[in-house]
């Protein structure tokens, strides 16, 4: 068995997110619906703000800072030390994260360059827990049938059938010792 492909999550497993900051914006009336269509890119960027300064009266560049100020910047739970061991272990990283293009555009200059390929979901028009975006990152990919894919997630109680049915192995990203003991268990003998 060849060495695990270790595929992360973004938003609240490496990075810390903090939604409670989209403030107003959150009150605005379906803006989490529309926030999850801006994800698989069914609406535009410039539609969703819009919607939001129609309703807000404040200026464009008022709420992209407010919708960007959700991403802190930190790493969370050692996640930094974790992906410099994989990355100097010459593990392959792939990134999976349910986000848009104005919070990946923002949030990228945090994360740096240490994965092979991000699968976005505004790129992909699907956001977890959709199967799709699973078997799409796996034709991607393009694995074997003998090399395992562990993906860390913060949120695997709504996931796991999804990525069970691709062959995922899934775990939560909660510490540093944690997800080496999951890597080493099934790291090649």
């Amino acid at each position: 068995m060849e060495k695990p492909l270790i595929v992360f999550d973004v938003g609240n497993t490496i990075l810390e997110i903090d939604e409670s900051k989209y403030g107003e914006l959150s009150q605005v009336p379906k803006f989490w619906d529309n926030l999850r269509l801006l994800e698989c890119s069914d609406i535009t960027p410039w539609c969703f703000i819009n919607q939001l300064a129609v309703k807000t009266k404040l200026s464009f560049s008022e709420i992209t800072f407010k919708f960007n100020s959700i991403i802190t910047g930190k790493f969370l739970n050692d996640m930094g030390g974790v992906i410099s061991t994989l990355t100097a272990k010459g593990y392959d990283i792939y990134l999976l994260s349910n986000t848009n293009i104005l919070h990946w555009s923002y949030f990228s200059q945090f994360i740096g360059n240490f994965y092979k390929h991000a699968f976005l979901s505004f790129d992909l028009g699907c956001r977890k827990p959709n199967k799709n975006i699973f078997a799409t990152t796996n034709a991607i990919i393009n694995c074997k049938n003998d090399k395992s894919i562990i993906f860390f997630d913060d949120d695997i109680d709504n996931r796991c059938e999804a990525e069970q049915s691709v062959g995922w192995i899934t775990s939560e990203a909660n510490e540093y010792k944690a997800c080496m003991q999951v890597i080493d268990y099934f790291k090649p003998s």
